[in-house]
């Protein structure tokens, strides 16, 4: 698929899927169509387009749908089993279905349709501050700045990864037990000393630290850092960048991985898009080229998160 063009997986007689295509041409936006009733997709090819939008297999099924209602109202389906049901029943999806290289959305309304095309002229997904969700705890305040599926919550364990931002207020504290997820830390500032197994560990910006989530773990020192956890079949990278002179540094994307940086300290430039300190971003393309000023001090953690299987 071309990751510059926009994609619409439609059924031929749903309104919004008309709606949906008569805005993108009143907004000039180009862009192909996939009656998804014709060409239906294989499991491969749905979970890897609900991989980009960001869902879950359970948030995409029409409910009110007869055959839904008759067949499988009470089913007890795992996600594998769903995948099944949609593969011979593809009238269940919701539509339309909007893709663009690795930004997608489920364009359901106008506010949908217009936060599509907002995000797919951007170079990247960018999140500021003020969408942060922030909670309170005993050791001091986490801001979440990601979550996937979109529609998962970190107090029902039922995300696939996270990734958010801490800030420590207090010298002592426990890390949370959290079964069946892997995680790693860095920190943006202080040292902290872990205590994990009778062993002590140093994290600061310099040595992110990986761990599982099962394991108990107190630490040690205040600070802010940055904590990315994922379920054991994602794989988590997350190191500091530093300009150290250097105007130009390139993010490079695989398929099927997810690649985020947040920004620490300064301002970059992606394209003729300004990203200020404190904003999180997602990165969409394969290849992104970031412009820094060498002479001013950028500091940047980037996180990449990729499935096993």
């Amino acid at each position: 698929m071309d990751e510059s063009e926009t994609i619409v997986y439609y059924h031929p007689s749903c309104s919004k899927c008309v709606f949906a295509m008569e805005f993108l041409k009143n907004q000039g936006i180009p862009f192909q169509t996939v009656n998804y009733l014709e060409n239906p997709f294989t499991k491969k090819e749905l979970k890897n387009l609900l991989h980009i939008i960001g869902v879950s297999v359970k948030d995409v099924i029409r409910k009110n749908e007869p055959i839904f209602i008759n067949k499988f109202q009470s089913a007890l389906f795992t996600d594998e089993d769903w995948f099944s049901v949609l593969e011979e029943y593809p009238e269940l999806l919701q539509r339309p279905l909007l893709v663009k290289g690795t930004l997608g959305n489920i364009a359901r309304d106008e506010s949908s349709l217009r936060e599509f095309k907002k995000n797919s002229l951007l170079p990247v997904e960018l999140i500021s501050s003020e969408n942060f969700k922030t909670i309170e705890w005993a050791g001091g305040t986490t801001s979440q700045f990601y979550i996937y599926p979109k529609s998962a919550s970190y107090a029902e364990r039922n995300f696939d990864f996270r990734i958010s931002k801490a800030l420590i207020k207090v010298k002592g504290s426990d890390f949370t037990y959290l079964q069946d997820y892997c995680r790693a830390l860095i920190m943006l500032d202080n040292e902290i000393e872990l205590t994990v197994d009778n062993r002590y560990v140093k994290v600061n910006p310099e040595n992110p630290f990986y761990f599982s989530g099962n394991v108990k773990i107190q630490s040690q020192g205040k600070g802010t850092d940055i904590n990315v956890i994922c379920k054991n079949n994602f794989i988590p990278e997350i190191k500091l960048i530093k300009n150290n002179g250097l105007d130009t540094y390139v993010v490079s994307r695989k398929d099927k991985e997810f690649v985020f940086i947040y920004i620490v300290k300064g301002a970059i430039l992606i394209d003729n898009l300004q990203c200020l300190e404190g904003m999180f971003l997602r990165i969409h393309r394969n290849e992104t080229k970031i412009q820094m000023n060498r002479l001013q001090e950028i500091r940047m953690i980037l996180i990449r998160i990729s499935e096993t299987c």
